[in-house]
């Protein structure tokens, strides 16, 4: 069950980070429900109205916090891993 739920955030965060014009890849570690909750508020690189500054701007923040918490959860991982 856990690796059902696991696949379904993951295909969730992957559509919700390329519908708002971001990399689902840096975003794919970062699947949770944390990273889920994150990513929906941040903003739109699709809003329209934005000029190519503003939008590349949406884009380089969206994308490095995804990189950014999908290394977190990597790091924990190993962390967690090397504990036990």
């Amino acid at each position: 069950m856990r690796v059902v739920i696991g696949i379904a955030m993951i295909a969730l965060v992957g559509t919700l980070a390329y519908k708002k014009g971001l990399q689902p890849l840096a975003w794919l570690l970062a699947a949770g429900p944390i990273g889920f909750i994150v990513l929906f508020f941040l903003p739109s690189a699709k809003e329209e109205g934005l000029d190519r500054a503003a939008r590349a701007s949406r884009v380089r923040l969206g994308n490095t916090v995804g990189w950014v918490m999908s290394g977190l959860v990597v790091l924990g991982s190993i962390v967690l891993f090397a504990v036990r």
